[in-house]
């Protein structure tokens, strides 16, 4: 039986019987987690600082050192189980089999423990279920399969605060000469707890056959626990092949991700596992900015207020600082006309040149009343207006009359945008303003339309991505900065943000309508606003997300209050910030089916704030798609037919080939990649159905490609017999004996890069016994 936690505590709420019960947890990955994606990037990180504390020898560079310490362990575990007949060691065992000349060993193994205490954190989850159970004076045991010893883990443990008496006793590998996937660990803690009978006895722990199918196999209750659901092990999938994933914050997207109420909805992935570090970071570095500069007001602009506002007060109260955040009911349709000094043929040609403007929006941004002889052009764009229809607009926007009416509307709309200003955001004196970007294009009124009135600007604009045109506002002496993406930073990045923003920008627009103009009432400049055009179920999406996003932001910092210097990396760092923008283009240009679903299904306005709307992903582009009858075509010409995002249009109808595209164009050396080209293959020689030997990593990555290729899984084999009859994504796995009886006619795939001669000698020697001759596939046929 799988427990929730909730079934966890009630396992162990009560003694029946008069019997004791006992909590056994695994340390790592469940109890502990590690601010690195993988163990050995510890060693990366030990290389740095033991070469810049010079412990290292002058000839060894620090990624030298972290290969020569994954080494170091590979061969004292072979030296043991050579000598012993088991491969279980200690970190004073693995330093053994560094070189004499490395450097000082006992100064370096000190610094690995050091760094581990550093990079590692409690998981607030299963802490809270320690002490629950702490409580009810039930005893409870770590148990590890670890070559850091028992002390060393206290050392672990008590600098990240968790208090050792919680527990009886740590059992760890190295000192069992045997580890958990074996049995040997379990059958040392019945032996001390004897009293207590294996059923009463309940393990927690995030590997399946160590920490489930093991205990289970000795009368242990079991408890397998994941923070990895499905559809987040897809994103990270997807982001490791774009290689943009931020390696540090990774354990603690998942985290954010597990405890956000529902795991496997796709708003909390998007919120606690995509936004919420992008945007904890760029709200760190507003309030580093203000903290600085001693600015004490905020204002962000609405829409992206309504998710910008809670963050930024959430961080700020985290921070202790006393900054204002006022959201700002400004839009590009309430600033331009208030920012032109006067209405001219220059200016009516800039309107009517912009792109995707229509006849109707036209009317609408110089407010004046739609004329009667265009009627039948109301939604036309202006690009496409026969050219009599399109003189006849240019003739009259640009006649006497209409620019009289147009110069006293822009007088009108310029005093009532600085009064709305002077009276909600203290005349913009020394202030901050906040927006998501990309052209600056509301800062830019907004500044043009204060030195109107002669208004000497001291506004800092802070943006979360600046497209390369921004120089063009910093020309002007306009203090604007951004964050992810700025001039010549990032902008292959931006590019493809900027060109497909509308599922970035819907997610985090709020459901208020846009700001339209101002109004006097009550003796106050009040927002004139359009009614918001999202139904209440997308309302609901956006809420959803907001309130996942605040769950990372709140994880992120009650972990910053140890963790500073290795979190607050992507805010300071370039190279992290890069990774940060990787995270949004990667959903841009690459989501996966369950992201282009939810995103593509939001509304969005056209043209800045019309009181139009349609689909992200209309049905107009699906049938698009369909006529042009290629993905690749439709991909370079969609913008041309008002696609917005073809990326999603493209995933909605064919789920995979933006990943088999991303596939075909890398060439880093990763599984999926030579899975895929193996799967291309089998495919190719007609093949539709396939068996795959090696239920581990690269097995996984086949079973991925296959998926991709829409090719079917018979099933797994694998030799553990722990596996057999266990799920393995969603197949299952057999013996190689049943695997052939039930699919005799399927080929076998190898899931594995090695020992393939050894693999394939065993599958023809049981083939062979029952009279059976396979096809086999394996990497040797790429």
């Amino acid at each position: 039986m799988r427990y929730s936690l909730f079934q966890v505590k009630f396992v162990l709420n009560l003694k029946v019987s008069g019997l004791e019960k006992l909590l056994s947890v695994d340390i790592f990955d469940t109890l502990l987690f590690r601010l690195v994606e993988s163990p050995c990037k510890i060693f990366d990180e030990v290389g740095l600082r033991s070469k810049s504390e010079g412990l290292l020898n002058s000839t060894i560079m620090e990624q030298e050192f972290s290969m020569l310490r994954r080494s170091a362990e590979q061969d004292a575990r072979k030296d043991q189980f050579e000598r012993n007949g088991h491969n279980e060691v200690t970190l004073d065992q693995i330093y053994e089999f560094l070189p004499d000349f490395i450097g000082d060993k006992p100064k370096l193994q000190s610094l690995e423990v050091k760094t581990e205490c550093e990079f590692c954190y409690l998981n607030p989850e299963i802490l809270k279920l320690i002490k629950d159970v702490n409580r009810r004076n039930l005893p409870v045991v770590l148990t590890s399969d670890m070559y850091l010893n028992k002390e060393q883990l206290e050392d672990i443990l008590r600098s990240n605060e968790f208090d050792l008496n919680l527990i009886k006793q740590i059992y760890v590998s190295c000192e069992h000469s045997g580890n958990k996937s074996s049995g040997a660990l379990f059958r040392k803690l019945q032996s001390d707890f004897s009293h207590i009978s294996s059923e009463h006895i309940l393990h927690i722990g995030d590997k399946v056959e160590a920490d489930f199918d093991s205990p289970r196999s000795l009368g242990f209750e079991a408890y397998h626990y994941s923070t990895m659901p499905e559809g987040l092990k897809k994103i990270y999938d997807y982001e490791n092949i774009c290689q943009a994933t931020p390696q540090n914050l990774n354990s603690l997207r998942k985290l954010a991700v597990h405890t956000s109420g529902d795991a496997n909805l796709i708003e909390n992935q998007i919120g606690a596992g995509i936004l919420g570090p992008v945007l904890t970071s760029f709200c760190e570095w507003i309030l580093d900015i203000c903290e600085a500069e001693g600015k004490d007001s905020i204002y962000p602009f609405m829409r992206e207020a309504e998710m910008f506002v809670p963050m930024l007060e959430n961080a700020s109260r985290k921070r202790n600082l006393t900054v204002k955040v006022t959201p700002l009911y400004v839009s590009r349709h309430s600033t331009w006309l208030a920012s032109i000094d006067e209405w001219n043929r220059e200016q009516c040609e800039n309107l009517l040149g912009k792109h995707g403007v229509t006849v109707s929006d036209v009317f609408q941004s110089v407010d004046l009343d739609f004329l009667p002889e265009l009627e039948g052009f109301t939604d036309s764009k202006v690009k496409d207006l026969p050219s009599g229809i399109s003189d006849l607009l240019l003739t009259h926007l640009t006649s006497d009359i209409t620019t009289s009416a147009i110069n006293q509307k822009i007088k009108i709309t310029h005093s009532l945008l600085l009064s709305y200003l002077k009276e909600n955001a203290k005349g913009f004196d020394d202030c901050v303003t906040v927006d998501l970007g990309f052209r600056g294009t509301i800062n830019n009124y907004i500044e043009r339309a204060l030195a109107k009135k002669g208004v000497n600007s001291k506004i800092t604009h802070l943006l979360a991505f600046g497209a390369d045109s921004i120089i063009e506002e910093k020309k002007k002496c306009l203090d604007i900065r951004c964050f992810l993406a700025s001039p010549g930073i990032n902008q292959d990045s931006l590019k493809v943000i900027q060109r497909s923003s509308f599922p970035l920008e819907q997610i985090i627009l709020g459901q208020t309508g846009s700001t339209k103009g101002y109004e006097v009432r009550n003796n106050r400049t009040n927002p004139l606003l359009d009614e918001a055009s999202a139904p209440p179920s997308e309302c609901k999406i956006k809420q959803d997300v907001l309130k996942s996003t605040l769950g990372y932001q709140n994880l992120w910092y009650s972990l910053c209050v140890t963790k500073k210097s290795i979190l607050r990396k992507t805010v300071e760092s370039t190279e992290e910030r890069r990774i940060l923008c990787g995270l949004i283009y990667r959903l841009i240009d690459m989501p996966t089916l369950e992201e282009a679903n939810l995103l593509g299904d939001l509304n969005h306005d056209f043209n800045n704030g019309s009181t139009n709307s349609r689909k992200i992903c209309s049905n107009d582009n699906s049938r698009l798609l369909k006529e042009i009858g290629s993905e690749e075509r439709f991909l370079k010409v969609g913008r041309m037919h008002g696609v917005h995002w073809p990326q999603g249009v493209v995933t909605r109808s064919n789920p995979y080939f933006l990943l088999k595209r991303k596939l075909a164009q890398n060439t880093s050396d990763s599984y999926l990649q030579s899975m895929n080209d193996l799967v291309e293959i089998v495919k190719a020689k007609g093949f539709s159905k396939i068996i795959i030997y090696g239920a581990g990593e690269a097995g996984k990555a086949l079973y991925k490609a296959a998926e991709i290729n829409e090719v079917k899984v018979g099933c797994f084999v694998d030799r553990k017999k722990s596996l057999w009859g266990e799920y393995v994504e969603s197949a299952q796995v057999f013996s190689l004996e049943t695997a052939l009886d039930e699919f005799d006619k399927i080929p076998f795939v190898i899931g594995s890069f090695e020992f393939l001669d050894q693999i394939e000698n065993s599958i023809r020697s049981k083939a062979k016994e029952l009279k059976l001759d396979p096809l086999i596939f394996s990497t040797r046929d790429l």
